[in-house]
């Protein structure tokens, strides 16, 4: 593929893979302007940029394999619930590889390693994570507190940026990328909002369509 024409792949395949929940699209578009956005205030290269750019549009590729009822499920998963959200990573991997570089590989399938190493499914410590991977790490992070879930409502700024600090305290974030994300929260959500606005209004309107026509065939299969 030219990488325009990868590029514009990549973001309908995301797109087509999270259609079936509203909460994970918003989330996937989210997490790729916020990671955009971290990686211009750090001054990453346009080659980084780029694949920061794919490797959050990725990142939760795998989730097409997890069931949607626990994907939406309102209220804590069980542990066999979790072990199997889980795998969402390993599936992305095994969905991507080869397709992909190695860089966009690694930040797509790394975004939920812990700095304390910790994390899945590696176990990878700091000094084995690029800042790219640490970068999408706290965006998806940040996406999943930004954004209403079944399970809870968006939180407010004070309530992130607290989670946050905790987390990059207890090292289960990068402390610069948490440092970078407050000190500009305003900037960086402000833009997420613009550059997201059109693309999620896009989607409810798809969906809103696909619906109806789902209920005119459940209707025509009835009668």
């Amino acid at each position: 593929f030219e990488p325009e024409a990868l590029l514009r792949y990549i973001r309908l395949a995301a797109l087509f893979i999270d259609f079936r929940s509203e909460t994970t699209v918003t989330h996937t578009i989210t997490t790729v302007s916020v990671s955009l956005e971290l990686a211009r205030l750090f001054g990453l290269s346009d080659k980084e940029r780029q694949d920061i750019y794919l490797g959050a549009y990725l990142h939760d590729f795998g989730k097409v394999v997890i069931p949607t009822e626990i994907i939406e499920k309102p209220g804590k998963l069980t542990d066999t619930e979790m072990e199997i959200m889980k795998t969402h990573v390993v599936h992305t991997g095994y969905i991507i590889r080869g397709y992909v570089s190695e860089e966009v590989y690694r930040i797509a399938t790394r975004h939920h390693e812990k700095p304390d190493g910790s994390g899945y499914p590696l176990g990878l410590m700091e000094d084995e994570l690029s800042l790219s991977e640490q970068i999408v790490a706290a965006a998806d992070v940040f996406s999943a507190l930004y954004g209403s879930r079944s399970y809870k409502a968006a939180f407010p700024k004070e309530k992130i940026g607290g989670i946050l600090n905790e987390m990059a305290a207890a090292r289960k974030l990068s402390g610069r990328v948490v440092e970078k994300l407050d000190a500009h929260y305003d900037e960086i959500v402000e833009n997420t909002r613009r550059r997201c606005e059109a693309l999620i209004g896009n989607y409810q309107s798809v969906k809103k369509e696909y619906d109806a026509m789902m209920e005119r065939v459940r209707v025509r299969a009835l009668i």
